[in-house]
């Protein structure tokens, strides 16, 4: 996505026939409302009068992947506002949250209006957050933003994994250019990785350790803080883990469970299949995990039997091929199981519920 030079009101450079929509990085926001907490401002301004004089609007747009880092992005919001709020004398932000697709139900719409136009006793103002509304029908959509726009001291987020490309949101993209948590480069997401095991009580994880968990989850937000929380809870307060820890305490452990799983697949298992599954996912694995190792053994397995002398040491860990069945997959097997896994990672990457159902209705084809 190219960033817009556009203000929010302002409309986008992209045609409505465009499958693309202009967006800015998210620090552009934050960086405003950083100076909404620093700059005093009269008292008797609403929440939305005050945002405005630093050129952010009523509805905020947000589109991010990474549910961890979209989760930091909303908490800084709150916390930057609530700031000003608290040094104005006011009461914080009272905060509620609506998933799109129960906006289909009148009342439920109805719901969302009513906390857009009111304000809670205890508050000054509203933070109302709308997830995946992509499919809100048009009257329904019109009642909404005809009610956000209008109030006064309520503040709309709406985010997604991926921008609708409707006709119909492309209007409000030209009104709200939207704001967009994009992947960051390796570098910075070590020095991310550094922060993020400081807060769940390490004394910190080296850069090496760093990059080889970044490496190892190919660079997935959300799959690399699991894995901090689960080395974090096998560690001992305020330790500082090393590239020998991170392999001992989550690789080890993962690849032994996780290998368990590929070889019921192998044997066509499915009753242990499920119950391995069901195990590894109720110790918080995703989905993208697991089909991210199982991908992993295919290929090992595929590129080894071509016995091909440009082998990447990852596919060519002989360990590793050690433990797989590699007698149990033919040449077509093979490519079938790319194949559907493929397409398993594309449908998961495409929802935001029912992942492991997903997972578990399909990984039986492979």
């Amino acid at each position: 996505m190219k960033k817009s030079v556009s203000k929010n009101t302002g409309s986008s450079s992209n045609s409505t026939g465009s499958n693309s929509t202009d967006s800015k990085p998210i620090d552009d926001l934050i960086s405003s409302l950083k100076k909404i907490a620093q700059f005093d401002s009269p008292k008797n301004l609403t929440l939305n009068q005050r945002l405005h004089e630093f050129g952010v609007p009523p509805v905020i747009i947000i589109e991010s992947d990474s549910l961890v880092r979209l989760q930091q992005a909303i908490a800084s919001i709150e916390l930057l506002i609530n700031q000003d709020l608290v040094k104005k004398g006011q009461k914080a932000l009272t905060k509620v949250r609506f998933q799109g697709e129960s906006l289909s139900s009148e009342s439920k719409l109805s719901e969302l209006i009513i906390h857009l136009n009111s304000r809670d006793f205890f508050s000054t103002a509203s933070l109302v957050i709308l997830q995946e509304p992509g499919k809100l029908k048009e009257k329904s959509f019109d009642s909404f933003f005809n009610a956000a726009r209008k109030c006064e001291d309520s503040l709309t987020i709406i985010v997604f994994k991926t921008l609708p490309i409707l006709k119909i949101w492309k209007e409000i993209f030209k009104e709200f250019t939207p704001y967009s948590i994009k992947k960051m480069p390796l570098a910075n997401l070590i020095k991310w990785i550094e922060r993020q095991a400081k807060l769940k009580g390490l004394s910190g994880i080296t850069a090496e350790a760093a990059e080889f968990l970044a490496k190892e989850l190919e660079e997935s937000v959300d799959l690399i803080d699991q894995a901090l929380d689960k080395i974090s809870l096998s560690s001992k307060l305020d330790a500082l883990i090393d590239l020998e820890a991170v392999k001992k305490l989550y690789t080890a452990g993962v690849h032994k469970d996780s290998f368990s799983l590929f070889q019921s697949i192998a044997k066509k298992d499915l009753l242990l299949s499920e119950l391995i599954l069901d195990e590894l996912l109720d110790t918080g694995m995703h989905p993208l995990q697991l089909t991210g190792f199982i991908s992993k053994c295919i290929r090992v397995i595929a590129t080894n039997k071509t016995k091909s002398a440009s082998l990447s040491s990852d596919l060519s860990n002989q360990w590793f091929l050690r433990n797989l069945p590699s007698a149990s997959f033919s040449e077509s097997r093979l490519k079938d199981a790319l194949k559907i896994l493929a397409e398993i990672d594309q449908d998961i990457k495409g929802k935001n519920y029912g992942e492991e159902q997903l997972l578990k209705s399909r990984i039986i084809n492979i």
